[in-house]
């Protein structure tokens, strides 16, 4: 990371399960994680201001691992989690949603 002016991105992390050619993985997700994430990659100084599973589960790792994660500490089940199917054809369906902490 630079030591450029920081960007705060405020947003959420989600939990994807991700089914593509009959398997099933689990995902860290977010758009905003994801956004904080590519900001540092392209050699920005991004923030990461939202809930923070605790504790961390693996998949988060690395995420954590390349920002400064900010923000109040949940259960890993009530962050958002979403069911997103990839078909043969490129075509992506989302199947279930539970939008978690979010919702409140």
């Amino acid at each position: 990371m630079t030591e450029e002016t920081p960007i705060l991105v405020i947003g959420g992390a989600s939990v994807d399960e991700i089914r593509s050619d009959g398997s099933s993985h689990i995902n860290a997700g977010g758009a905003a994680l994801y956004t904080a994430l590519a900001i540092n990659r392209a050699g920005g100084n991004a923030r990461f201001l939202g809930f923070r599973p605790d504790p961390l589960p693996d998949f988060f790792h690395d995420a954590a691992a390349h920002i400064r994660w900010f923000g109040p500490a949940c259960k890993l089940a009530d962050l958002p989690r979403f069911t997103i199917v990839y078909e043969q054809d490129g075509e992506a369906r989302l199947v279930k949603a539970h939008w978690g902490i979010e919702q409140t």
